[in-house]
């Protein structure tokens, strides 16, 4: 049976119509073949813009195909485009129902227009629940002239979308759950969309000197919005630094919000203090900034349960947070400041700076909690629920077939 999934990212083609992207581990072909332990293929829906393609990752290849739907950028591009969009959902919906299952990846424009449209024929569907768009638009986290009416909708609409649903994964253990409940006779689980085998996991806990001078800060995150925070940790280091704590900051990643940042560093003249890398490609790349960073540093104002912080504290890197969404199934309380608290944030590195014995206890806590999302804990309970709805699928296929 193939399986059909929708995905939002911005997907890139080269000039014979190839589909690229910039993360292998989170939407590239290692993502996507992760499915084919249960379905015979996979045909992701998604949007993808003709570019220039330079040190990208394939999406498609053996069992992995690409329909792409019209592409748009922003709001006001979809309302343009969205009767084209909401054609070409129907049309795959009423050309692989014979054939396929369904599982929409959410909050996400294409889930939910492929959702909407899979409730009308009566047909089941799975959900990958992997943020929390109540937070996601919370104010500050993303520039957009319809966040205040999205924040109050979308919420609206994936609760709608998981009581309808024959099964749902969450990335979280309860609090996605909590907000947006599936309905009781569903298939439900959890497990995070990160693919991490053995070998991403350090072997021991690290262990600090007496003095960290500097302490090495770093994030790993978009910049394409503001919903992780990172201006909040910029106004915290700068505060850092005020304190006396000998610090240096690395940013990694990239968006439209870059140049809005640096020239926030700049304004605040710490530019010395703070390094911005860019996009790095996934894996080794980014693993070998981890490996320099004393502390990995994430405050978020909206999340799932974030990637990034659980590949830091695989490679045994002492976390900071705050207490959005599933981060506090990630961190214990002291480690977490709440949202947008930049004052508290600076004191909580400084609490570390000058007793650098607490980040051995936090590596230690970190590497094991790491441990609970290897591939082999997590592929389980994924092909459970994988094979859940491919057998749901099934059988409305043979009762239709009937009919």
């Amino acid at each position: 049976m193939n399986l059909v999934v929708t995905h939002e990212k911005r997907f890139e083609k080269d000039e014979n119509g190839r589909i690229y992207t910039d993360n292998e581990n989170s939407t590239g072909y290692f993502f996507f073949k992760r499915y084919l332990d249960v379905f015979d293929s996979v045909t992701v829906v998604g949007r993808a813009k003709k570019t220039v393609i330079s040190e990208k990752f394939p999406v498609t290849g053996p069992g992995v195909n690409f329909i792409e739907v019209p592409y748009f950028w922003g709001p006001m591009d979809y309302i343009r485009k969205s009767r084209s969009i909401k054609k070409a959902i129907r049309s795959i919906c009423a050309e692989a129902k014979n054939h396929s299952a369904f599982i929409a990846r959410c909050p996400s424009i294409f889930g939910g227009l492929l959702i909407r449209e899979l409730i009308k024929i009566k047909f089941p569907y799975a959900m990958e629940v992997v943020s929390d768009p109540y937070e996601v638009f919370s104010p500050g986290s993303i520039q957009h002239p319809l966040r205040p009416f999205l924040r109050i909708k979308s919420p609206i609409d994936l609760r709608r979308y998981c009581s309808n649903a024959s099964a749902v994964s969450y990335v979280t253990k309860s609090t996605l759950q909590k907000r947006y409940p599936a309905s009781k006779d569903a298939f439900t689980t959890y497990y995070s969309s990160i693919r991490m085998d053995n070998s991403y996991l350090v072997d021991q806990p690290r262990d600090y000197d007496d003095t960290i001078k500097p302490i090495k800060l770093v994030t790993v995150c978009t910049l394409e919005q503001l919903y992780k925070g990172t201006d909040t940790l910029i106004d915290a280091f700068e505060v850092c630094l005020q304190m006396g704590v000998d610090s240096h900051l690395t940013i990694v990643g990239d968006g439209k919000f870059r140049k809005n940042l640096e020239e926030r560093v700049a304004l605040k003249e710490i530019g010395r203090k703070v390094t911005f890398l860019g996009r790095l490609p996934s894996g080794d790349a980014v693993k070998e900034q981890l490996d320099k960073a004393d502390l990995f540093v994430l405050p978020s104002k909206g999340e799932g349960l974030p990637r990034a912080m659980i590949e830091a504290m695989a490679r045994g890197l002492p976390c900071l947070g705050t207490n959005a969404s599933g981060i506090p199934e990630l961190l214990p309380p002291d480690a977490m400041v709440p949202v947008g608290d930049a004052k508290g944030l600076a004191k909580k590195i400084a609490e570390l700076y000058f007793n650098p014995a607490r980040m051995k206890t936090m590596s230690v806590r970190n590497l094991e909690t790491a441990k609970e999302y290897a591939d082999e804990k997590l592929t389980y309970r994924r092909n459970e629920i994988y094979n859940y709805i491919k057998r749901k699928t099934e059988q409305i296929i043979q009762y239709n077939n009937r009919k």
